[in-house]
């Protein structure tokens, strides 16, 4: 149950979509445009069950991670966890989900179900920021467009707090622009994550610039 309307957000009872497959077409219509959406009376559950059942009927189910034999994420609040993801106390930046793709593509749709506790979540338009930089500073766009952001992640180490089983793990790596363009240097994808940032690969007397750029863009 969400304790507080987002402005411009869908809130859509859970009941009328696994109900009625037009409701389903319709809440992919929403997230088509809003981007987001909030499923509301969810009935309560203490395991994964429903947001199984629900993603499997309404999008075809989850994206299977290859380091863990669940389908979905637990994040499980741990005391002094080394991994910020599960220690909700600190601060995890903006970040564009799946920037390390198990697959060669980013995840398409991010779903979140709270069965206990709460999450303090912020979304973040990557098109529209940017686009404000390339208006405001077309130089920092540039930086940011033409030179690399090395990330790698080891998708059993950066979740050593997890209560899940993992298996063998996967070492991910990924070699391209936080900003990548078509030919008429229009966005197409952001691709960004702190967690897993690589030294940077910038020549040595282009890096104040970049290094400018990549601080003004995270503001």
């Amino acid at each position: 149950q969400s304790d507080q309307a987002l402005e411009g957000v869908p809130y859509i009872p859970y009941g009328s979509v696994v109900d009625s497959i037009p409701a389903k077409v319709s809440l992919m219509q929403h997230l088509m445009k809003h981007g987001v959406a909030v499923i509301d009376d969810i009935p309560p559950v203490q395991d994964a069950s429903i947001l199984h059942s629900f993603v499997a009927d309404t999008f075809g189910g989850l994206q299977k991670d290859p380091s863990r034999d669940e389908r979905n994420w637990k994040i499980v609040k741990v005391e002094g966890a080394s991994s910020v993801s599960y220690n909700p106390d600190v601060r995890l930046n903006n970040h564009t989900d799946q920037s390390c793709p198990s697959y060669g593509i980013p995840a398409l749709l991010l779903c979140v179900h709270y069965i206990e506790g709460y999450g303090n979540n912020s979304l973040a338009d990557g098109y529209a920021i940017a686009n404000a930089l390339k208006k405001e500073d077309p130089e920092a766009f540039e930086m940011l467009a033409r030179y690399n952001s090395e990330q790698e992640r080891d998708l059993t180490r950066s979740r050593v707090d997890s209560v899940q089983k993992l298996g063998q793990s996967v070492v991910l790596t990924t070699k391209q622009p936080i900003f990548q363009t078509d030919e008429n240097n229009n966005i197409l994808r952001l691709q960004y994550n702190e967690v897993f940032r690589l030294p940077a690969t910038a020549p040595f007397d282009v890096f104040p610039k970049y290094w400018a750029a990549y601080k003004k863009f995270v503001r």
